[in-house]
């Protein structure tokens, strides 16, 4: 089970400081093509921070004072999570080239609920379910190794995420097994209530017109009401994420502070 004390500590830092969440937040949803890029990929830095916070017991969401170093240590989250990847990348490869695409679109949208969803769908076509159900497993599996790996990363550096002794530490730890399960079993309650509130078949509207011509949604032939719906429960959603990410950040890092180690 998860500790009950450290897990309502973790919950309450982001309030601790709502200025610098404000900021994270914002970083992290901004809707401006290129400069998301960059703001996306600090704020991950940031979390990645929170984990080093979490190891030193550090009790405080960090400052907002080093932005390009922020976005060098996101960046490096990326790389990490490439390489750790490869093995899901090359089953989509030999699955079939035209589902490559495909594959990465379903990266974007890692939680049980979409997963179940598409295993659901695919029940009927064989071979095509066993192939969702395989690449789902080790899609898992990637992320949980490269999320375990950002401990090391958070306390050293680059290279020490590849340290698989320390590192096989992490992933065959209770704690984090649990750790695991419980975000993503929360994310995924988060994605089932927004998807739920929108309504599957607008989700499926905006992505079919925006993601292959991302013209403005207002010019999209969409009713207002729905608009504003998916904006207010879309904006809701991305605060209890970025709030929980923050938090679930610390917690992680607090499983293996140095005083624990020694």
């Amino acid at each position: 089970m998860m500790d009950a004390p450290l897990l309502k500590k973790s919950l309450m830092l982001p309030y601790t400081n709502l200025k610098r969440f404000i900021v994270t937040w914002i970083l992290y949803i901004l809707p401006i093509p290129l400069i998301h890029f960059f703001t996306n990929i600090a704020a991950s830095g940031y979390m990645l921070n929170c984990i080093k916070y979490g190891t030193e017991e550090k009790y405080e969401l960090p400052e907002w004072n080093q932005f390009w170093g922020y976005f060098k240590k996101g960046f490096g989250m990326i790389i990490i999570s490439l390489i750790y990847s490869v093995p899901v990348l090359l089953y989509i490869i030999a699955g079939s080239l035209s589902d490559l695409y495909q594959g990465f679109m379903l990266l974007q949208y890692l939680d049980l609920y979409n997963i179940i969803n598409v295993l659901i769908r695919s029940l009927d076509r064989g071979l095509v379910f066993v192939y969702f159900l395989f690449l789902y497993i080790l899609i898992l599996l990637a992320a949980y190794v490269a999320i375990a790996s950002f401990v090391l990363y958070a306390k050293s550096n680059f290279g020490a995420a590849f340290n698989f002794k320390k590192l096989s530490k992490i992933v065959f730890n209770k704690g984090y097994a649990i750790l695991f399960i419980f975000v993503l079993f929360c994310s995924s309650i988060i994605s089932f209530l927004g998807q739920t509130l929108i309504g599957t078949k607008l989700i499926d509207e905006i992505r079919s017109k925006t993601i292959v011509a991302p013209a403005p949604i207002l010019t999209s032939g969409f009713d207002v009401s729905q608009i504003l719906r998916a904006v207010s429960v879309g904006l809701i959603s991305s605060i209890i994420l970025v709030w929980l990410f923050i938090s679930f950040s610390y917690y992680l890092g607090t499983l293996f502070n140095r005083d624990k180690e020694k």
